[in-house]
């Protein structure tokens, strides 16, 4: 029955391509067997109690310890990942995350020993612009694909005293915080600040401009 819980999932996650993420209720169980047709991820380096593997576009992340159990998805032709974390003893899922990035998105989901959802987390709550209103507006007024992920983006939630969006455009062959950077207002999708940064003293010069970040 394990298997095939997870072998639900493997399927929903094949299908979502660069959408949506999958319904998580719905892996309960940990178990490393549904894994057995994927392939070693030779990109990393595995080593210590992580697993890395892949299948077509699709990696996942296997980490087992004595104090956690934990299995991440990622692909390489989106930016969400989509993590479960394990009772080391029962294997049953005791928390569900899902990051846009290195955003956590959506909801965070806490089960108790019976399955049932014992508390949410709702990270999108202080921002009124949806991620998908987000790649809206990247893709209107800045000409920018936020799923494509061989642009290296990074993108960032802030909420200092309002909440935005940070996005970088990473300059070519950077070494530190060189890009160009575009906060948005996470209310209305205003710009509130747009500029290339071209040094670490100039990045932290600009810092609360950034952060949307009031000095009065």
């Amino acid at each position: 029955m394990k298997q095939v819980t997870l072998f639900l999932v493997l399927l929903a996650f094949s299908l979502v391509g660069n959408a949506q993420p999958f319904q998580i209720q719905k892996m309960k169980d940990f178990s490393k067997i549904s894994f057995k047709d994927w392939q070693p991820d030779t990109s990393v380096f595995c080593g210590g109690s992580s697993t890395y593997l892949q299948k077509g576009d699709d990696k996942v992340q296997i980490l087992t310890d004595e104090r956690i159990k934990q299995i991440m998805f990622s692909s390489v032709v989106h930016p969400y990942r989509y993590v479960y974390q394990y009772d080391v003893h029962s294997n049953k899922l005791i928390k569900s995350t899902t990051f846009f990035y290195d955003m956590l998105v959506g909801k965070t989901y806490h089960y108790g020993a019976n399955g049932k959802i014992t508390k949410e987390e709702d990270w999108d709550a202080p921002y009124k612009i949806s991620i998908d209103e987000l790649k809206t507006i990247c893709k209107q007024k800045f000409h920018f694909d936020l799923m494509d992920v061989s642009l290296k983006l990074d993108v960032r939630r802030a909420n200092h005293q309002k909440p935005v969006y940070v996005i970088c455009i990473p300059a070519p062959y950077r070494r530190g915080p060189e890009g160009e950077y575009i906060t948005l207002s996470a209310d209305n999708g205003t710009v509130l600040f747009e500029k290339e940064i071209h040094s670490k003293a100039e990045f932290k010069a600009c810092l609360n401009e950034i952060y949307g970040i009031s000095e009065e």
